[in-house]
């Protein structure tokens, strides 16, 4: 999908999808800050926001999450990602930061109790679509493609290099259209949520009777005609498994959200002014990127008048350094140069 000119895009955060993705691919040499703790998965959740909010400049934005509930999906599958492993306690210790970062930032923060991230992200992409707008879905996860459309594609960037997913990459990835990837999951299961699935048919199988009848009503409709008694037979001893495996991958696009879309129009950011978010990476030990921030804000600022005159002390004991601390904590900006 090319970016059509003044078309309002909306660039949609699967929070959780960017922090975990972030955080294993650091896992054999994770960033750990003096204090221990592992800011892997937070480092790759702000450069995604810092890369969007600067480089692609949206006109809206919404940061979106899981949370904690169950979702209809556990109502209705009790087993539903049932042997998923637990968050590591090193992911878990970095949550209270997002919160933190998304509020520096003037971004709302979006997750609605009984749903998954990507229900309300499918949801934002219906009414986004409906208003002609484009939507960008920040994620790596297989089961947004789903949701992709003429007006609606996946993002990921990576070291600077963005690849946008459409219909092509779902056609790769699944060998089927966007609109019959949850008929290929129903099918085939997805084992990362402990989806079931028809028992015996995997990916080659069943994007092969998909590619042939479209759907799962069309394939049961047509069950006497595929070939293979074994496969007749496991389809129609699991079809009610199917079709709730169908029903559980589905992305539902009716979620009541808490917010309009105009409530996520990114407001008038400033990240080289920002001091809570400055803080916030201060704390985090993001040194490179808080001074890259701080050095292009004193670039880009309006030239001041120059001082008559400088006064340059060597702090060259201890009390020396003592005196000028009360000067150091007004100043707006503390620069040191140490000799060692």
């Amino acid at each position: 999908m090319e970016p059509t000119a003044g078309t309002p895009r909306l660039f949609a955060i699967d929070t959780m999808g960017v922090l975990y993705r972030s955080y294993f691919a650091m896992i054999r040499a994770p960033l750990v800050n003096s204090k221990g703790l592992n800011t892997s998965g937070l480092h790759g959740l702000v450069m995604t926001l810092f890369n969007i909010l600067d480089k692609q400049k949206p006109e809206y934005l919404a940061v979106v999450t899981d949370t904690p509930e169950p979702t209809f999906r556990h109502v209705k599958y009790p087993d539903y990602k049932a042997t998923r492993e637990k968050m590591p306690d090193e992911l878990v210790a970095q949550l209270p930061y997002i919160p933190r970062i998304v509020n520096a930032l003037h971004l709302p923060y979006i997750g609605v109790p009984g749903y998954e991230a990507d229900d309300v992200i499918g949801t934002l992409a219906r009414q986004a679509t409906e208003k002609r707008w484009q939507t960008f879905m920040v994620t790596g996860d297989k089961d947004y493609m789903q949701l992709i459309d003429e007006r609606t594609v996946m993002y990921w960037s990576k070291n600077d290099e963005v690849t946008v997913t459409g219909a092509a990459g779902v056609r790769e990835k699944f060998g089927c259209t966007p609109e019959q990837v949850i008929e290929v999951l129903g099918l085939m299961g997805d084992s990362s949520d402990h989806v079931p699935g028809v028992r015996g048919v995997g990916p080659k199988t069943a994007t092969k009777l998909i590619e042939q009848y479209g759907t799962m009503e069309n394939l049961y409709a047509h069950l006497d005609e595929v070939k293979g008694d074994k496969l007749r037979q496991v389809l129609a001893e699991q079809k009610a498994q199917a079709f709730l495996s169908r029903e559980l991958v589905t992305i539902d696009r009716a979620v009541p959200l808490p917010v309009k879309l105009a409530d996520l129009a990114v407001k008038d950011i400033s990240l080289e002014n920002n001091r809570p978010l400055v803080e916030i990476l201060t704390e985090l030990e993001f040194q490179s990127l808080r001074d890259r921030i701080i050095k292009r804000g004193l670039a880009g600022a309006p030239a001041e008048k120059k001082p008559s005159g400088l006064r340059y002390v060597t702090l060259d004991s201890l009390d020396a350094i003592r005196k000028q601390v009360a000067r150091w904590l007004e100043a707006p900006l503390l620069v040191l140069d140490t000799e060692t």
